[in-house]
């Protein structure tokens, strides 16, 4: 493949990784601010917050995942990564409101309680 192609599909792939990243974010970071009856002033903090955590890991995935795989190999580093998605998901189910069936629409109750 040239390096125009190239350059084309990895901003290709930029766009449709980043761009719903930005969006998801920012709207659950405002819907969560809302739900705690937080205003404005605190959206802008806990927007900084939210992005600047997940820029420090961005920056360090790098260097652990390769510190993983050549100390301890391969298989350690698929490993790790099985173990933090099912930490994720368990995290994400934790958090995910449920619908409740007795009390019809607009009512939600926590999956977890």
């Amino acid at each position: 493949m040239g390096p125009v192609i190239n350059g084309l599909v990895m901003a290709t792939i930029g766009l449709l990784v980043a761009g719903p990243d930005a969006l998801l974010g920012s709207s659950s970071i405002a819907d969560t601010c809302e739900a705690a009856g937080y205003g404005g002033e605190v959206l802008g903090t806990a927007s900084g917050l939210v992005n600047g955590a997940g820029s420090v890991g961005a920056v360090l995935q790098g260097a652990l995942t390769a510190w993983i795989a050549s100390t301890y190999g391969w298989g350690a580093l698929f490993g790790t990564l099985a173990v933090m998605c099912v930490l994720s998901v368990g995290t994400l189910l934790l958090s995910v409101p449920e619908v409740s069936k007795v009390g019809g629409r607009g009512r939600l109750k926590t999956a977890v309680a």
